[in-house]
């Protein structure tokens, strides 16, 4: 998940955050993940990023990520 995020950013240089504008993969809502890079990693407040088995991601909103 760190590749994707990284390109996410390398793809956008001078940006300090990111906002992606997603459907939730549970309940097909609409999920706005804001994602700030850290002197850490990165920061995501909106949702939950996972990577997929095809080498992309899919998004989760906060209460279907909190349900698992």
């Amino acid at each position: 998940m760190v590749e994707i995020l990284k390109e996410l950013f390398n793809g956008s240089p001078k940006a300090s955050k990111i906002e992606l504008n997603d459907t939730c993969s549970d309940c097909k809502s609409e999920v706005i993940i804001k994602i700030t890079h850290t002197s850490g990693g990165f920061g995501l407040q909106g949702g939950a990023l996972f990577k997929s088995s095809a080498g992309g991601y899919y998004a989760k909103c906060p209460d279907c990520y909190n349900l698992n």
